[in-house]
């Protein structure tokens, strides 16, 4: 019975969600790292993340008995009631901002509503079953944890703020169209306005690479702009390179061009959370690696 109400909160998306905190945490750190602020954000975000995915289940319940990709979740086998979900949802919801108040600052509060709001009742109850727009909507709240991380940090939403948010947006986008593409015909069997349906695929695919581009763009800036390093501008433009190929591949069939866009997205994804969080600590041992020995030879 536990590990149902676990499965009920999406771990996978918690997880994802969490890295991404942590990293956006990391990053704006630097050289100190309060252990115990990340510890409690961590947690708060956690719970209020699995209570949005819980909600979610409970909205998409209908949606969910008619896609294969979904007709396994936890509500559509009745092992755990409706009823039940939604007292569950409220509890973790009603924890988790109890915990997020105790130790967050008020930007970070924000935050986490707007991400809450826009997810549960803006994309999930709304814009899913009646706009093909609704990845868009669905981008931002997704953006937003690793925000919450950095904003934890520096007590102030400014333009590296800005920057990594706009960042999560322009790759959740290819992510969520390539999901799509991929399960196509599910999402029309439980008819679910998606832009791919509207615009067609050949097009969709113009609007991922365009995606891609932006999203290459924005990861350079971080360095451009003094927050990062050459070994993360390296390692990330290495891989934005690797997506953006897949992307003017031709004569390639529609599913393996989604499944491998859908792929790669998630691998480099994880490969820019490890290395702006690692990137810091990779320059600043160097540098002092460079300045023993530099005036080891002098002396």
């Amino acid at each position: 019975m536990i590990l149902h109400y676990i499965a009920l909160c999406k771990p996978s998306i918690v997880l994802a969600n969490l890295i991404s905190l942590i990293s956006g945490f990391i990053f704006a750190s630097k050289y100190y790292i309060n252990y115990t602020l990340l510890l409690f954000i961590s947690f708060s975000m956690c719970l209020i993340i699995a209570a949005s995915c819980v909600f979610n289940n409970y909205i998409d319940y209908n949606i969910d008995k008619k896609m294969q990709r979904t007709k396994n979740r936890i509500l559509v086998k009745k092992l755990i009631t409706k009823k039940n979900s939604l007292i569950y949802a409220i509890i973790l919801t009603i924890t988790g901002f109890l915990l997020l108040y105790h130790c967050a600052n008020i930007i970070v509060i924000c935050l986490a509503k707007v991400s809450f709001i826009i997810y549960v009742i803006i994309y999930s109850i709304f814009m899913k079953t009646s706009s093909p727009y609704s990845v868009l909507t669905g981008s931002i709240s997704g953006a937003i944890p690793i925000t919450i991380g950095y904003c934890s940090v520096t007590n102030t939403f400014d333009t590296t703020a800005l920057l990594l948010f706009l960042i999560f947006i322009f790759w959740q986008i290819p992510h969520s169209y390539s999901l799509i593409i991929l399960k196509f015909q599910e999402y029309k069997t439980a008819n679910i306005p998606t832009m791919v349906s509207k615009i067609g695929i050949p097009k969709t695919k113009k609007y991922i690479k365009l995606y891609i581009c932006i999203f290459a763009l924005l990861t350079s800036l971080l360095t451009m702009l003094g927050h990062t390093g050459y070994t993360y501008l390296l390692t990330i433009t290495t891989m934005n390179i690797w997506w953006i190929m897949t992307t003017i591949q031709k004569n390639i069939p529609t599913k393996n061009y989604a499944k491998k866009i859908f792929t790669q997205s998630i691998i480099i994804i994880m490969t820019f959370d490890i290395m702006i969080s690692i990137d810091y600590h990779i320059t600043l041992e160097s540098l002092l690696y460079s300045n023993y020995h530099k005036s080891f030879y002098i002396k």
